[in-house]
């Protein structure tokens, strides 16, 4: 199973976050599991990688006997248009908030994993390649899995 673990993963969370029907300001958000180009609506959640992952060191137990532990960081990039600024941003605070409880609402993704949070993030303004000015939140959305 190890194999496909990486992809079940964010499959497992887009999913969980596709479940909450996440809307603001009339906006319903499009979840992506994948990376990809251009998104081709707004506003829109990429879950990317994942960007970083560790397992136990050889000389080391794994936590439970029979499993292997992955603890993976998926990057999660929000991007909401920036046409009104003030607009923009209350759009994008209401969807973060509604992702984050999405996923504490489900923590094991519908059992893939042991535990997932969204935690931490920075916000950062783009251009995206047709000229549209964009709110971005880049997140980590860690992961914590046993693998048979």
């Amino acid at each position: 199973m190890s194999a496909t673990i990486l992809d079940e993963l964010a499959v497992a969370a887009k999913t969980a976050i596709d479940a909450a029907a996440i809307t603001s300001l009339g906006n319903t958000l499009k979840v992506y599991s994948y990376d990809l180009r251009e998104m081709d609506t707004l506003p829109a959640l990429v879950i990317s990688g994942p960007t970083d992952f560790s397992r136990v060191q050889p000389d080391e137990a794994e936590s439970q006997l029979g499993t292997y532990d992955w603890r993976l960081t998926y990057e999660s990039i929000l991007s909401v248009q920036l046409d009104d600024p003030e607009q923009a941003s209350t759009e994008a605070r209401s969807i973060l908030g509604q992702i984050v409880a999405a996923i504490d609402a489900d923590e094991t993704l519908g059992g893939a994993c042991l535990s997932a949070h969204l935690s931490d993030g920075s916000l950062e303004y783009a251009e995206n390649d047709n000229g549209k000015q964009l709110l971005i939140y880049r997140c980590s959305l860690r992961i914590w899995a046993l693998v048979a």
